[in-house]
């Protein structure tokens, strides 16, 4: 019984371990939220005059509301979650999606100014991809293979360019990725509960 007793404490204290590593600041609400914000800002761009200027301005509305969305959330979880204390080691985890983040928008800028907006899309698939795949070790493992959708469509767009006037891509492939990503970060947040 002694063995017994020593492998429950040491799942116990495992079990601690991996509580405290767990990272709940990213919200699935809110990924499901820009999803939907997603079908929108497509339904709108595809009643538009085929100017590329206004699609930009267009998915760059979409890109302030997701990131005040999920940055919102973000904020709300460190400020109000009493298990964070406010401890700004807490928000470390995020930085592991920071530099794919940064090249996506350095990308937007060089393409935009070099006239290849064709390639936005696969670039901005590439980078939501490798932002998923960097995030593996504090999102659920399933987050990998939405990672590896979102690259897979990018190489796809980046190989053989879309249309930028064409929203249509952008919506199947973001509103798909982001209300999956956000009902399995819910499912996870409903199970460790």
């Amino acid at each position: 019984m002694d063995a017994v007793s020593q492998a429950l404490q040491q799942v116990q204290v495992i079990r601690g371990i991996l509580e405290r590593r767990r990272f709940d600041g990213l919200s699935g609400k809110a990924r499901v939220t820009t999803a939907l914000a997603t079908l929108v800002t497509g339904g709108v761009l595809a009643l538009m005059p085929a100017d590329p200027v206004v699609h930009l301005y267009g998915w760059f509305g979409l890109c302030v509301f997701a990131v005040i969305a999920n940055f919102g959330s973000l904020a709300s979880w460190f400020l109000f979650d009493p298990s964070v204390k406010r401890d700004w080691r807490r928000l470390l985890p995020v930085l592991d999606i920071v530099p794919s983040l940064v090249v996506g928008c350095v990308m937007t800028v060089v393409l935009v100014s070099c006239g290849q907006a064709d390639l936005l899309f696969g670039a901005w698939m590439c980078m939501f991809g490798l932002c998923n795949i960097s995030a593996r070790h504090i999102l659920p493992i399933g987050v990998v293979w939405i990672g590896l959708f979102y690259l897979n469509c990018g190489l796809i767009c980046l190989l053989a360019p879309i249309s930028f006037l064409d929203p249509l891509p952008m919506v199947a492939v973001f509103a798909f990725g982001e209300a999956l990503g956000g009902a399995l970060m819910i499912r996870n947040q409903t199970r460790n509960v």
